[in-house]
């Protein structure tokens, strides 16, 4: 493989559509030539999958169905969600360099940033966003449980982390509604969140999963006509080309919850001994002490 170079279109976009259709066209193509079967990049998704080897048709079926409904997730044109974005693909704290006065001096790692359409750039901060979380998504003012005074120990833990979460989500829309309200209004565009993962998802490597693109397309078909609303075809929404059986959906939604338990566990174990999602480790924590 060394070498050779993928024959795709490396012209900058036109248009909101584009985009959408750019990096799924060139992972089916990726597949197609260099994809094998193998096992899933992450450690723990494996036991799902009985210890067998994954297969790229799938991935490359999932794709093709994701190509069928890309056009359709385009803002209308003229609209301010079509405007290209420059945005900092990794805002955390350790990208974000602060001085002895506690003011920002500085931002680092910028490589992978990409100029994309605001509607695919505006969301919270990984570390200030709780999405996947219903009431989050629907920015319901937080509240504890009320009756956290009787849950016992884990319960109460469980629910204290999930009410910081949900406040932390509500107060940086809230605030950013007041500081940049186009950011906030494309935050929430009809299934914006929705459209972003699906773009995300058909764009990135696979890396033997074959389950998160499709439990995404699900949804899409679910909630077809929403998924259309603010777009150019809102009007008279065409119906949804893709059709999952009930069987299926069952079972691509059960195997998304188990590696959803993985990445939580994978998370927690991080957390626990100062590891970041890329391996990265604070120089302090990676001393030995002899």
């Amino acid at each position: 493989m060394s070498g050779q170079t993928l024959q795709i279109d490396r012209r900058p976009y036109w248009s909101s559509e584009e985009v959408l259709l750019a990096g799924a066209e060139r992972e089916v193509l990726w597949a197609r030539q260099y994809a094998r079967t193998r096992f899933p990049f992450e450690p723990l998704y494996r036991e799902i999958y009985n210890f067998e080897k994954v297969s790229p048709e799938k991935h490359i079926a999932n794709l093709t169905d994701y190509l069928k409904i890309a056009k359709y997730l385009a803002p209308p044109q003229g609209s301010y969600l079509n405007r290209p974005t420059l945005r900092h693909p990794d805002l955390q704290p350790n990208n974000i360099l602060i001085s002895e006065t506690l003011t920002i001096s500085g931002l680092i790692d910028w490589q992978h940033c990409s100029i994309l359409p605001l509607f695919l750039q505006a969301k919270p901060p990984k570390y200030f966003q709780n999405y996947g979380d219903q009431e989050s998504e629907d920015l319901i003012v937080p509240q504890l449980p009320k009756d956290i005074d009787q849950l016992d120990p884990d319960e109460k833990e469980a629910a204290n982390e999930l009410y910081r979460r949900r406040r932390t989500h509500f107060h940086y829309i809230s605030i950013s509604e007041q500081l940049n309200k186009d950011h906030i209004d494309a935050c929430t565009h009809p299934e914006v969140v929705l459209k972003q993962k699906l773009f995300q998802h058909s764009t990135d490597p696979w890396e033997g999963d074959n389950i998160t693109l499709k439990a995404d397309l699900i949804r899409a078909s679910q909630r077809w006509t929403k998924l259309l609303e603010e777009s150019d075809y809102s009007k008279s929404p065409p119906p949804c080309p893709l059709h999952y059986g009930q069987e299926e959906i069952d079972r691509c939604f059960e195997i998304e919850e188990e590696q959803k338990l993985c990445d939580r566990d994978m998370e927690r174990s991080r957390l626990a001994i100062g590891v970041a999602e890329d391996g990265w480790v604070v120089p302090e924590l990676g001393q030995r002490n002899d």
